[in-house]
């Protein structure tokens, strides 16, 4: 078995479940994918249920999934894809975006696991980080 976290990092640690945005992509500060590592970004819907039964979307949460470029070919993944990431590291930075100048909340999640539950055309694969 292949140890997810072998420099024992502190810091909260999650699961998230979500569906791929687009492919993974080289970052923006490393558009010649010098370092190695892609993202992989994965929105979720935050919302409750209402008195009705009716789902009230209260907004979106985006997370950028970091790891090796390598994890992320071996798996494939790609736009709609059905995505769980296990026991990864979770970071978060302030930033201002360039669109409309808020101050916004970018969450970024490391060394953990990747599996695909499901692609957009059917099947499933799993990877360490």
């Amino acid at each position: 078995m292949t140890e997810i976290n072998p420099n024992n990092y502190v810091g909260a640690r999650v699961t998230l479940v979500g569906y791929a945005a687009g492919p993974p992509e080289y970052p923006m500060y490393d558009v010649s994918g010098s370092r190695g590592y892609k993202h992989l970004s994965i929105p979720v819907n935050e919302g409750y249920k209402n008195k009705s039964g009716e789902w009230v979307n209260t907004g979106t949460t985006w997370y950028t999934v970091e790891a090796h470029e390598d994890v992320f070919s071996e798996l494939g993944i790609a736009k709609g894809d059905l995505v769980r990431v296990d026991d990864a590291k979770q970071e978060t930075r302030e930033y201002t975006s360039k669109v409309s100048g808020e101050k916004k909340l970018g969450i970024t999640l490391s060394y953990g696991k990747i599996t695909v539950l499901e692609r957009k055309g059917g099947g499933h694969e799993e990877s360490p980080f």
